[in-house]
Formats: structure tokens, C-alpha cells, sequence
């Protein structure tokens, strides 16, 4: 009977490792609670369960009789199978490793602990700045403490973008709380490799690109790292060794993102744990390294025999990520998509959304648009071909009209026969080239918040119908009053209830109800509801015309102030929408 493999996660990042366990003749069950994951479609048994859910997964692991567990990519998983290693006796982290690693404060307490090199840092679970902690000190960092990748880390150049931030951070972690440190000047870096006996073996350390501030996302990797000296590096493995030391690791992969400060004593750990990186640093490993870690990590995970001689030597290469900066709709150079991958130095490309798809800015991995693995012969090269790369791709978020998309598929690199590693397109994708020509237009606009022009009838229909609403009752109620006392009241207020044109304006009201809840589908409250003041000229104005109302001087200018307002309001929002800063976004920077 072949082993069975759990994999926590099904997402994109997961995808390799699913690929590479049934390749390997393996049974593989994810577990993930997206069931639009694509890794659920590539397993043999797929579980809708949340990876954060430690009981859970332990519960499906022991039910299953699984030979191991991995958890690539991910590293809110690793609590769960920490624990459910444990019970069954198979190959893992320990809990106390799995708790530590993936919780940033209790990261940094065990640096300080150590004895290790560490930014200063506080915890935090509002918008408020965290004592200890001098704001003329930054920029600062804010991360969620219980998270993956990147998702809610922002820079912060003091106490004011701190608490506009910090909501955001703070939705990201698990257990609702953040972590603000300092922010270490110097170069951006990650470590992948294998622990044997508790040492780093089979190291590769690349160079980190990321996103313009606020943001920290990763744009990209590139192997070897230039620029870190041999003491750095020894230091950066030293440290290492202290930490999986003292969490009692000895067998199996770990990832590590860390900072060459620009003073280059030693370098600073940002983040380690043991499993598989994201960003496809695994693809990265096995052109630059010529060694595959994905297959190792299975290997460890079911306890078969490992075979695994990375370079002494890494080769030169790198991964890029693309994204864009700003809410849009996407658009790149489809020619260059077509003629790039058969450049001699592009292994492999693929983009994820079809031109003209609604994007996001890329403030995480799940915001990428795309991916390309490339080679050179020296570090120097492949840097400026990435920087070709993506100046011919020339990838961005556009609002004006662009050319409908060429299809609903992505770009993917087709397989070369020289190259039985290049990877093929996926069944249910569609290639596209130069040749598939398009026609005709279509208007997107920049923010994806932004209200089109036809959503606006929703609210005047609102508008419209609650003041047709009140002019009914008006004419209904106009010169007749309630009895005196309490009881009296009721009965008199019930009869009225029960007049025809009552019960009618009762009914546009519900109407007008019913246009506010799909108004709300379209806009944000804080830009919708100001245009409810237009009912003040409405009724205005009705009232004068209709009912005979007195129109005093004081009561134009009170509506004309806050109909004056309104238009402040709607501009004002227009005018961010194009800077790309609603709810906080940027605005667009230059890539770098």
C-alpha cells in the first residue's frame, strides 16, 4: 500500500509538493478550507479543514493513517502539525518549536533570550503606540504576530501612519495582535536549506527584492547573494544553530528571512522556520542549487531514504514575482508575454490573470500577477536580464479603456524539448500569443471601491423614493392632529395606519429601503450617505410648491452649505481614487 501524505494548504505555493508526492507514487489528502484551492483538484483525497484547526488536523492525520505530514509554504499550519506529529510519532517540529517560530513576539523574546541580535520590539492589540518604544526612533515595521507571508506588514514612520495602519495588521493575525520593531537599515535576504544533526546544510541564501514602503512583499529572489561576506554569513548560520539548538530541531527544512545591517556586524533573523519556503524559492533551489528540496522534504515528511547533494557552488538565477501598485485593471505587453519565454535565459513564465482581469495592489503573495524564473552567468546578468524582463513585460494596473482580454486563460511558457524540467501548462489553461488578435473596447477604472457611474440610479432611486415617501404622509397628515393622553393616541395613530395612501407610502418607503440595501452592495456608507442631504432641497422644495411652505433666505443657504458639502465629499473621493489612497492605499511608486 503506498504511504499517505498530508499536505496543509492547497493553495498555489502548495501545488509543487502535491505534484512532486504523486509523482513519487505517493497517496496525497490536503486539507485547506477553500475548496477553490487548485491542490484539492490534484490530490487524491481532499478535506475541507481549516490548517490553523490543531485538533482537527490532528483528528483527520490519526483517522487517515497517514505516514507524514508536510506543511509547505505556510507557516500559521505548523502549530497543528506540530501536534499531530507528535501523537502519531511521525517526523515533525516539535510544539513548543512550532509555537515559538510562527509567533513574531515570542520570536523576538527568544532572540533577547538567546542572546542573539534582535530589532527593538512590542507587541500591540490597537491603534495605539506601545509603551517602550521611541517614535523619533523609526521607521518601524508592523507585522502580525500569527501569520503567512506578508499579508498586513507595513512600514510606519511614526504614531500617525502607525494607528492608520494598525487595523489593518491587526485583521491579519490569528490571535489579533501585532508586532512593532524597528526597522534594520540594510539588505534584504533569505536562507533556504536542510538541517542534519541540527546544522544548516545545503544552504542557499538569496538576495530579497521587496516592494516599495508601506509594503514588504516580496517581488522576488536572487541566488548567490552578493554582498554578504564570508563573516556574515558564518554569523547568520551561527545563529541559526543557536535557535534550532534550543528548540530542539535536528532533521528536516527550514526557511529564514533576514537583514545584512548596514553596519555589517552581524546579521539580524527577521523570521525562521521549518518548513518549505513560499514565493517559489523551492523552483529557485532547484535551478540555482541543482538539487530538488521539495522531493527531500516529502522524503522526511513519509521517512523514506533521502538522496539530496545540493552545489557547493549555487548557480546563478532568480525568481521574480509581478504585481502591480495600485486597485485596477490589468494590463501588460500580451507580444512580450509571447516572445519572452523563448529568450534562452527564461526557464519558465506564467501569468496568473488574464489581461484585462481586476487586480489588487501587491501588498502579499496573494496579490501576484505573475512569476519567471530566469538564468544568467553571473549575478551582475541576471539582474539586469529581470530588469529587461520586466520593463519589456511592462506589467501595471490601468482605470482608462484597455482592450478586452484575449481570453479567460493565462500566459504559461510552453515546454521545450531541450528542457524536460520546463514546465507545461495545466490542463483547463489557455496559451495565447501575438496571433490571437482583439477588437472593440471596454472602460475600467482604477479603484476597484470606485462606483460606476450606473450604480449611482440605485441611490437616487433610494433618494426618490424615501422623499416620495414623506411628501404622501405629509399630504396625508397635513392639518389633522393627535387627541391628548398617551391612550388616546394609539388608536388614533392605528386608524391612520389603516388609510389607503398611508399604507401606500408605508410601501415606497420599504421600496426605498430595498434600493438603500443594494446601494450599500455598491458603494461604502461613508461615501453613500451623504447624498441622502439631497432630500433636504427635495423637501424643500416640495414643500414650498406643494404645501405652500414658507422658502426663507436661512433655509436656502443651510441647504445650499450641505449640499456644498456633498459635492466636497464626492470630489474628494474621486481625486483619491485616481492617487490609489482610499482606505489607506498608496498611491503609485515607479518600481523599483
Amino acid at each position: 500500500m503506498p504511504r499517505k501524505l498530508l499536505v496543509l494548504g492547497a493553495s498555489r505555493y502548495q501545488l509543487p509538493v502535491i505534484r512532486k508526492a504523486r509523482e513519487m507514487g505517493l497517496t496525497v489528502l490536503t486539507a485547506d478550507n477553500a475548496p477553490s484551492n487548485p491542490g484539492h483538484a490534484e490530490a487524491d483525497l481532499a478535506f475541507s479543514c481549516d490548517t490553523t484547526d490543531a485538533e482537527g488536523i490532528a483528528s483527520l492525520a490519526a483517522s487517515e493513517a497517514v505516514s507524514g505530514i508536510i506543511a509547505p509554504s505556510t507557516d500559521v499550519a505548523l502549530p497543528a502539525l506540530a501536534l499531530a506529529c507528535s501523537r502519531l510519532g511521525l517526523p515533525g517540529p516539535g510544539e513548543e518549536a512550532a509555537t515559538i517560530l510562527t509567533r513574531k513576539a515570542s520570536f523576538r523574546a527568544l532572540q533577547r533570550e538567546l542572546g542573539l541580535p534582535h530589532p527593538p520590539f512590542a507587541a500591540f492589540s490597537g491603534p495605539f503606540w506601545p509603551k517602550g518604544l521611541d517614535p523619533r526612533c523609526g521607521p518601524w515595521a508592523m507585522k502580525p504576530n500569527v501569520s503567512s507571508g506578508s499579508k498586513g506588514v507595513f512600514m510606519a514612520d511614526g504614531p500617525e501612519e502607525f494607528g492608520r495602519l494598525a487595523p489593518e495588521t491587526l485583521r491579519h493575525s490569528l490571535d489579533g495582535t501585532g508586532v512593532l520593531e524597528a526597522w534594520v537599515k540594510g539588505t534584504q535576504h533569505t536562507c533556504e536549506g536542510i538541517l542534519h544533526d541540527g546544522v544548516p546544510e545545503g544552504v542557499m541564501m538569496t538576495d530579497r527584492v521587496t516592494a516599495p514602503p508601506p509594503w514588504a512583499a516580496t517581488w522576488g529572489h536572487f541566488s548567490p547573494a552578493i554582498g554578504l561576506s564570508p563573516g556574515l554569513r558564518m554569523s547568520l548560520l551561527s545563529s541559526l544553530r543557536t535557535v534550532f539548538d534550543r528548540l530542539e530541531l535536528r532533521q528536516g527544512t527550514f526557511d529564514c528571512d533576514f537583514v545584512a545591517p548596514e553596519s555589517g556586524k552581524s546579521c539580524i533573523i527577521l523570521e525562521a522556520t521549518p518548513r518549505l519556503g513560499g514565493n517559489s524559492l523551492s523552483s529557485l533551489y532547484r535551478t540555482s542549487m541543482k538539487a530538488d528540496i521539495e522531493r527531500y522534504a516529502v522524503c522526511h515528511a513519509v521517512g523514506l531514504p533521502q538522496d539530496f547533494n545540493p552545489e557547493a557552488v549555487p548557480q546563478d538565477a532568480g525568481v521574480m514575482l509581478f504585481g502591480v501598485l495600485s486597485r485596477g485593471k490589468l494590463s501588460f505587453d500580451r507580444e512580450a508575454a509571447a516572445n519572452l519565454p523563448k529568450e534562452p535565459w527564461v526557464l519558465s513564465f506564467e501569468m496568473d490573470l488574464p489581461y484585462g482581469a481586476q487586480v489588487e495592489p501587491f501588498a502579499n503573495g496573494r496579490c501576484r500577477v505573475g512569476e519567471a524564473l530566469i538564468t544568467g552567468d553571473s549575478p551582475g546578468t541576471t539582474r539586469k536580464l529581470a530588469s529587461i524582463f520586466r520593463a519589456r513585460l511592462d506589467v501595471k494596473a490601468v482605470w482608462r479603456s484597455v482592450p478586452a482580454p484575449a481570453s479567460a486563460g493565462t500566459v504559461i511558457r510552453p515546454a521545450r524539448p531541450n528542457r524536460p524540467d520546463a514546465p507545461v501548462a495545466p490542463a483547463g489553461r489557455t496559451r495565447y500569443g501575438p496571433d490571437r488578435h482583439q477588437t472593440g473596447h471596454k472602460t475600467y477604472w482604477l479603484d476597484a471601491s470606485m462606483p460606476k457611474p450606473a450604480d449611482h440610479a440605485y441611490l437616487l432611486i433610494a433618494i426618490a423614493l424615501n422623499g416620495l415617501s414623506q411628501i404622501i404622509m405629509r399630504w396625508q397628515m397635513g392639518g389633522e392632529s393627535l387627541p391628548e393622553g398617551l391612550l388616546a393616541k394609539i388608536p388614533a395613530a392605528a386608524r391612520y395606519l389603516l388609510k389607503p395612501w398611508v399604507l401606500v407610502a408605508v410601501a415606497v418607503s420599504a421600496s426605498s429601503a430595498v434600493a438603500w440595501m443594494v446601494t450599500l452592495t455598491k458603494f461604502e456608507l461613508s461615501y453613500a450617505y451623504p447624498f441622502t442631504a439631497a432630500l433636504y432641497v427635495y423637501m424643500l422644495v416640495a414643500g414650498f410648491l406643494l404645501f405652500g411652505e414658507a422658502l426663507t433666505t436661512m433655509r436656502i443657504i443651510g441647504t445650499a452649505v450641505i449640499v456644498l458639502g456633498v459635492v466636497l465629499v464626492a470630489l474628494w473621493r474621486r481625486k483619491a481614487s485616481r492617487r490609489g489612497d482610499i482606505m489607506g492605499m498608496p498611491g503609485p511608486w515607479p518600481p523599483p
